[in-house]
């Protein structure tokens, strides 16, 4: 993380070196050292953006990183680095070992990184630094291959006599101009607050003449949003997640544009797709140019997920929550690959992909998919590992690219998710595919094919695929012209001539076959007629993302790995989408009668849809899944773990380890199929299949080891910590059986679920004031839960008898109640008893209805009236 504070003044810096030499109970700590130091760098000129604390490298967490001065500080605790070279108690290296060991990760990584547009390579040499604040041992090493044999001493022993040499010797160390372009922050979120703003007021001032080819992206965008039930809801919250999603949209593909090294406009990463809109104006362009300079002044390249902080920072926590989202961390997905893309499958893979490349022949069965990729984390470190393989080497950059590209494969509902995987990848990649970006098979789309034949985009409208636009044109284009290579240059070309007027390029018209030739012309006019109403810009992504996950269908991959969404059955709001995945469910015989029935997750689905629809042997191809616990145990996952059980060679519980914190979100676990976990123990292997029954598939449980100095006490991963540098820390033994669970004795047909007062801004009192005639004045309590944190809180009246104690676990103390317990509007009659047919002649009821009839979910299990709500049994 960079250092946040001002530069101290000179007195100030002074003050603070002679403290660092001198010590004190302040210096006792490590931690404390690098602090100190880390503000002592940011006083001799060193910009405090480029200070990086905490650095989560390929080989462990660096103190201080300073990576345009390529230094590596390790700071040590006050005494513990007298002598760089000896081993303190209870570690297995020196201070020195240690450094060398960040020295060597981070000096290999920046050898494999390209050189940025125009940028000139520079061979600096880098310095490590081993210092307690009155210790100081520096080293110097190449930049290059084998760095660490050939380093150099500087100083050893040096111990400072005052305050100006240590400032002097720091000032010495790293004299030099800093090389290439300052790091974008781990989280960049603060240097696009302003454009942020800016765009949400530019959305509002639309020329009216341009607003309508804007209402055209925007309708394609909600109705990409609502393939994945979760659509928003309310008035203002479509226009707010349009105008957010364009914003963080233009952000990836910018951040896409600049990391692929291309030297032509940035105004055509914007040049298709919905926030294609922003530069359909004068003031949206020269917003979209300032955008670019931010960007543009950046390197982009660090390793993680950079942009996954913009989309949490600026998409509330209810919408990434409505669209069951949990991120998963750099270490889990980094182990999950290695455990899938193992050294074999890379050799083989890599062979093909090259092959297939330069033979000119079709790239079919091969591959690595996630089906619900996010913001592409697993894609990223499945790049990782397919480039730094054995098999790549000797490779030129640009075919390196090629081969990663063809080997990565995603999908997902999410249109931004989509755009910032694009950008994390070519990140990754040594250089720009030989296609461009178009080389990326990334997708927005519907991975799950729900409500749909096998194969039915093509062949439900005689061999055609078809298009609707908002205003419920028709577009049909032949099967052949979608299938052909490089169907996304194709449809470009074909949306251009439709919107310039031009006849259709005669290279495209070939590309089909001649009696398919009338068909694609009949295309190009619907297509020129719908631009002249609706507007352009937008139909050749919605085309290729509409096409993507049918095209893949038939192209097959052998590996999956993937983090489904953790979102029930009964949390899907759109009413067409909830009723496509119960007859999936039902298809598929994951349906569950009864009470198990909404909680049915849609996890289910991905897990055994994905393998049936994409790999390429579906009874044998390896794939690991991040789901919910409940997976293991849970009724309402029954059904397949009956359907699934031979498919399933292993679960890995990871509870302990809380990968996503805590909550009920810790509770995780790995699905591994056809693939057995590294390292496991003996007591774990896998049984013969004809031995094994569903519930007694081998189960193991992740433990963390402690470090020698937690005191029993073991740190949990960090997120952005890369599975190498925790390897070590973390192992897998047998989990013990569960503990027998019996029936509650309450368990009767009488009873479907407990009681529930829901949602708190209508049925929860935050105050209440004592009015004449028996009533009382409520303001009720806000709401953190989607869609009724949009809902501020009301102010009724209502009879003094409706207040009911309402006890939460909140309002409990070990083994007595809180003094001031929660307070629930629940209409009663004077004997207590539920009157609900009263409650409608109060005005402050009828208001309440009102608002819950507005905002209430639309599903056929879902009470539609407050009334209703509170008496669901």
């Amino acid at each position: 993380m960079p250092l946040g504070k001002q530069p101290l003044p000179a007195a100030e810096a002074a003050k603070l070196a002679k403290s660092l030499l001198a010590g004190g109970a302040r210096h006792g700590r490590e931690g404390n050292v690098a602090a100190d130091l880390a503000f002592l760098l940011a006083a001799i000129g060193i910009e405090h953006a480029e200070i990086e604390r905490e650095h989560p490298s390929g080989r462990g967490r660096i103190d201080i990183y300073v990576p345009r001065y390529r230094t590596i500080v390790e700071a040590k605790a006050r005494g513990k680095a007298a002598d760089p070279d000896e081993k303190q108690l209870g570690q297995e290296e020196s201070p020195r070992e240690q450094l060398e060991r960040y020295m060597e990760a981070e000096i290999s990584a920046e050898c494999k990184r390209p050189p940025l547009a125009g940028a000139r390579p520079s061979y600096r040499e880098w310095t490590g630094i081993v210092t307690d604040g009155r210790h100081w041992h520096v080293y110097s090493y190449p930049h290059g291959r084998n760095p660490i044999e050939r380093g150099k001493t500087l100083h050893t022993g040096l111990v400072p006599g005052g305050a100006k040499e240590l400032l002097d010797k720091l000032s010495g160390w790293m004299v030099g101009a800093p090389v290439g372009r300052r790091w974008i922050p781990a989280d960049p979120s603060h240097l696009f607050k302003d454009k942020a703003d800016e765009l949400a007021r530019l959305y509002t001032e639309i020329p009216e003449s341009i607003r309508r080819r804007t209402e055209t992206k925007r309708a394609l965008w909600h109705d990409m949003l609502r393939v994945s039930g979760m659509s928003p809801q309310g008035r203002a919250a479509p226009d707010r997640l349009f105008v957010t999603h364009s914003f963080l949209i233009a952000i990836a593909r910018m951040v896409t544009h600049a990391t692929a090294r291309r030297a032509d406009s940035w105004k055509l990463a914007l040049q298709d797709g919905f926030a294609s809109w922003i530069l359909d104006w004068p003031r949206g362009a020269a917003w979209t140019g300032g955008l670019w300079d931010i960007i543009s002044r950046h390197d982009w390249r660090r390793r993680g997920d950079v942009l996954r902080s913009l989309y949490e920072e600026f998409v509330p926590k209810a919408d990434r929550k409505m669209f069951g989202e949990f991120y998963t961390p750099d270490w889990l997905a980094d182990m999950m690959v290695e455990q899938i893309l193992d050294d074999k499958w890379l050799e083989n893979a890599i062979e093909r992909a090259e092959d297939a490349i330069r033979n000119r022949v079709e790239f079919k069965g091969c591959g690595v998919l996630d089906p619900s990729c996010g913001s592409g984390t697993f894609l990223y470190h499945a790049a990782l590992r397919v480039l730094e393989a054995p098999a790549m080497r000797g490779l030129r950059p640009t075919q390196k690219a090629d081969v990663a590209a063809l080997l990565l494969n995603g999908i997902d509902v999410h249109p931004v998710a989509v755009e910032i995987a694009k950008a994390n990848l070519m990140r990754v990649l040594p250089a720009e595919p030989s296609a461009g970006e178009s080389a990326l098979q990334v997708h927005l789309g519907d991975s799950l094919l729900a409500g749909e034949d096998r194969g039915s985009l093509f062949g439900h409208v005689e061999g055609s695929m078809r298009l609707v636009t908002p205003e419920e044109r028709e577009i049909l284009l032949p099967v052949e012209f979608v299938k052909q290579d490089g169907f996304a240059d194709s449809m470009r070309r074909l949306v251009d001539s439709a919107a310039s007027g031009d006849p259709l390029p005669r290279a495209v018209l070939n590309g089909v076959p001649e009696e398919r030739r009338e068909d694609l012309k009949r295309s190009r006019d619907e297509l020129e007629a719908a631009i002249g109403e609706e507007g352009n810009s937008v139909w050749t992504w919605y085309a290729v993302n509409i096409a993507a996950p049918h095209l893949l269908s038939e192209r097959k991959v052998d590996r999956i790995v993937a983090n489904p969404p953790w979102v029930a059955l009964s949390g899907i709001q759109e009413p067409g989408r909830k009723r496509a995945m119960e007859k999936l469910a039902k298809r598929m015989g994951l349906q569950a009668g009864g009470k198990q029935a909404p909680n049915l997750d849609i996890a289910t689905f991905f897990v055994l849809r994905a393998r049936e629809l994409y790999l390429n042997t579906p009874r044998s191809d390896p794939a690991a899944w991040l789901v919910k616990k409940s997976a293991l145990r849970a009724g309402h996952w029954e059904r397949f773990r009956e359907k699934h059980g031979k498919t399933l060679a292993q679960s890995v519980d990871l509870e302990s380890l809380q990968p996503f914190g805590g909550g009920d979100a810790r509770r995780c676990c790995l699905l591994m199929e056809h693939l057995q976990l590294v390292g496991q123990p003996a007591e774990a292997r896998q049984p013969e299949a004809h031995q094994r029954v569903p519930e007694d598939m081998p189960r193991l449980e992740a433990r963390l080891r402690p470090l020698p100095s937690s005191h029993g006490h073991p740190r949990k991963p960090k997120p952005d910590e890369p599975w190498t540098a925790i390897r070590q820390r973390i192992q897998f033994q047998a989990a013990p059986d569960p503990l027998p669970q019996a029936p509650s004795g309450y368990v009767t047909k009488a009873f479907r679920r407990g009681a529930t007062v829901f949602p708190f801004v209508l049925l929860v009192a935050e105050r209440a004031f004592p009015q004449a005639f028996g009533r009382v004045r409520v303001r009720t309590r806000e709401s953190r839960h989607y869609p009724w944190n949009e809902v501020p809180s009301q102010d009724i009246e209502i009879p003094r008898r409706w207040m009911s104690k309402l006890y939460r676990s909140p309002d409990m103390l070990p083994f007595v109640a809180s003094t001031r317990i929660t307070q629930a509007i629940i209409p009663v009659d004077e004997q207590g008893n539920l009157d609900l047919h009263s409650a409608l002649e109060e005005p402050g009821w009828e208001a309440l209805d009102g608002i819950y009839r507005r905002f209430c979910g639309k599903g056929k299990n879902t009470p539609q009236t407050l009334a209703d709500r509170i008496d669901y049994g």
